[in-house]
């Protein structure tokens, strides 16, 4: 069962959520891709909104992970803030996993 507010892209197998956050000002709601089908619901916190020019990222703890105005940036610091984003979701997913494995070994051996 998927979390309230989310929906499955049939297409891509992608959950998304519509979120709404604050940010410097009234909030605009935005679809964002929140974790891949097979992955584990941990990425379910994380969400990021935008508002007019200016985008907030936020973690998987819900900290602010980075604020900028892209279009003031150039491409280069957008993929590089979007490719530290991803890294920061496999780093968890990669994380999961190791103490999911961990836990299932030391089951296994009781």
């Amino acid at each position: 069962e998927l979390p309230v507010g989310c929906s499955v892209d049939t297409a891509s197998g992608v959950v998304l959520r519509t979120c709404c956050a604050d940010v410097g000002g009234a909030s605009t709601p935005t679809r964002l891709r929140l974790y891949a089908r097979g992955l584990s619901a941990v990425a379910d916190d994380a969400f990021a909104c935008q508002r007019s020019k200016a985008v907030t990222a936020i973690d998987l703890w819900g900290n602010p992970f980075t604020s900028l105005a892209p279009q003031a940036l150039g491409p280069f610091a957008r993929t590089a803030v979007s490719l530290s984003l991803a890294w920061t979701n496999l780093a968890e997913v990669a994380l999961e996993a190791a103490l999911s494995s961990a836990s299932w070994r030391t089951l296994t051996t009781l």
